[in-house]
């Protein structure tokens, strides 16, 4: 077991891995995961789509990605999950020599590196649509191959130098923003032969081509998975010289990237804007009025008939239906309680207690509404 203090800046080498789930709004069926490796000392990053969850594809995976870093995988950390957790994956790094870690359950902290490049990378390529099927992995492949590149050798990023804490403050000092591919330049664990390798391979990459396959790949991934034909691929080269001209008017277009949809929003906001959109709109300045009955003298049999009417459920139209609130209504106008209760909320003068029972007792002349039986409904009812 393995926690996120425990690392003590390791050799290149030593890599958390972890799966990103691409299965929409719906966690059900088959879908397409990323198994996604980072390095804990130069941050290199890469990642592979998998068919479906198993163990087996797993390790057939780790192993495509193994053959294909420019550094020895000597010690890998996972969290709980069955398909890490088994024996295929044990034997697998037995056999190999990897030192083979898990993180303490429900701690996500453990594995804070992988958990930053699933919402930077992972999350920043595919968005949080489903993908399913041979089609999507292959393309998702695709996209990785060009990613990768431009991840590793052309995107820099910050590395912790130093945290100082000071009772409650935190300062922390970061090293100068370099590309993993940098890191791997300087450090001491690699072998030289790879390090000319990572040179000869970045002096022969372009960031715009790789920058325009990305884009051509997610838009053929959102079309796929929203249902639509996926646009033409365009073979003519990058423009450079525009490319570098759109950079002072890009953010006037806002978000581009294909595979980006607006989070949705919280299933009560949702519900409130459903019901502001189906509710009479009023004019501003026209205060809410409540159907108030004559204020004339009930006896107490009467009262209290009042009272026990407004946990009673009115008949309606479809005997058969569920109860619900909606269904329980006041004798006040046939008004539902939940509409009541909300336009109560609003009363901005005083309300006789003589005729309402005692929830509607507890509005204060302010328009708060208090709990029934509260401390503080009842120093308002002695009032």
């Amino acid at each position: 077991m393995r926690t996120f203090a425990d690392w003590n800046e390791p050799l290149p080498g030593s890599m958390e891995m972890d799966l990103v789930a691409h299965c929409g709004e719906v966690n059900r069926g088959s879908y397409v995961h990323s198994l996604v490796l980072t390095d804990i000392a130069s941050g290199w990053t890469e990642a592979a789509p998998i068919v479906v969850r198993e163990g087996t594809l797993v390790v057939e995976t780790l192993e495509r990605i193994r053959a294909g870093l420019p550094f020895a995988l000597r010690a890998l950390d996972v969290d709980n999950g069955s398909e890490f957790v088994n024996n295929k994956l044990i034997e697998y790094c037995l056999g190999h020599g990897i030192e083979l870690t898990r993180s303490r359950p429900y701690r996500k902290n453990d594995q804070a590196w992988i958990e930053q490049k699933n919402g930077a990378v992972v999350r920043k390529l595919l968005g949080y649509r489903r993908f399913e099927g041979l089609a999507a992995a292959r393309a998702i492949t695709r996209l990785y191959g060009a990613s990768r590149l431009f991840v590793n050798f052309f995107q820099p990023s910050f590395k912790l130098a130093a945290k100082h804490r000071d009772g409650a403050k935190v300062a922390k000092r970061n090293h100068p923003p370099q590309t993993p591919c940098e890191r791997l330049l300087q450090a001491e664990g690699v072998p030289m032969a790879t390090k000319s390798k990572l040179r000869e391979i970045a002096a022969d990459l372009d960031p715009l081509k790789l920058l325009e396959e990305m884009r051509a790949v997610q838009a053929y991934l959102a079309a796929l998975a929203d249902g639509e034909i996926p646009p033409p691929t365009t073979s003519e080269p990058p423009n450079l010289a525009a490319f570098v001209a759109s950079l002072s008017t890009a953010w006037h277009a806002g978000e581009i990237r294909p595979t980006f949809s607006a989070e949705a929003k919280p299933l009560y906001l949702r519900s409130l804007q459903k019901v502001s959109t189906q509710a009479p709109t009023a004019r501003p300045s026209a205060a809410p009025k409540l159907a108030i009955p004559p204020t004339t003298a009930a006896p107490p049999e009467d009262i209290g008939e009042a009272k026990a009417g407004l946990r009673r459920t009115w008949p309606r139209s479809d005997p058969g239906a569920p109860h619900g609130l909606a269904d329980r209504v006041s004798p006040i106008g046939g008004i539902p309680q939940h509409q009541r209760h909300a336009a109560l909320r609003r009363v901005v003068h005083p309300v006789s207690r003589s005729i309402y029972p005692q929830t509607v007792q507890n509005v204060r002349p302010t328009g708060r509404c208090l709990a029934p039986g509260s401390s503080r409904a009842r120093r308002c009812h002695r009032a």
